[in-house]
């Protein structure tokens, strides 16, 4: 349906059963949520799976599961979890709970190059397998808040490239309550779409 996919692992769970729907349930996780698991557990995963493929191939390619592999292919896919620099995190939380500015490198979704900007970070926003930071191209304070608003804006933080924390304080009307997450998020500022 266009929703990205969901793994929830159960406390029973164990990687050393193996059937036909654990072995799927590995190759899915090994697959599409690679970023997001912990690497000692992805590397187990890899493991039994390289193990499975020398030990029982005949088998599994005869079984119903493994008739399938001749009608499906993997595609890249923008679905994938991506790739996100920890140093650029860092320096993210870093500014965000010390109330720092932070100058960013940034690379447009279409566009190869990259261009600096000075932000006031408001918080994080997870939207499936996305994260996006959320702030303030700096303006001068202003009694309207929507004046404001306009200076308001969302990135993507895998396509931040360099992220480094500007010793100098935040705006005190960043923190007012019409700029708070949950504010931003009721007056559509968070959303990326209609209804979204």
């Amino acid at each position: 349906s266009g929703q990205t996919a969901r793994f929830y692992i159960e406390p029973n769970f164990s990687i050393d059963v193996i059937n036909e729907q654990t072995v799927f349930f590995w190759q899915m996780l090994a697959n599409y949520t690679a970023n997001y698991l912990p690497a000692s557990f992805k590397q187990s995963i890899s493991d039994k799976l390289n193990q499975l493929d020398r030990q029982d191939k005949t088998s599994f390619n005869q079984s119903k599961l493994g008739q399938w592999q001749d009608h499906l292919i993997t595609l890249s896919s923008i679905v994938q979890a991506p790739k996100l620099d920890s140093g650029v995190l860092a320096s993210i939380h870093q500014a965000l709970l010390q109330n720092r500015q932070l100058q960013i490198s940034y690379q447009k979704k279409w566009d190869d190059s990259v261009s600096e900007k000075r932000i006031y970070p408001r918080g994080l926003v997870f939207i499936d397998n996305m994260m996006y930071l959320t702030g303030f191209y700096p303006v001068e304070d202003h009694i309207d808040d929507n004046v404001l608003l306009k200076a308001h804006r969302n990135f993507a933080v895998n396509r931040i490239t360099e992220a480094v924390v500007i010793d100098r304080l935040i705006p005190d009307w960043v923190g007012r309550d019409v700029f708070t997450l949950e504010s931003l998020q009721k007056l559509g500022k968070l959303e990326f779409g209609k209804n979204i």
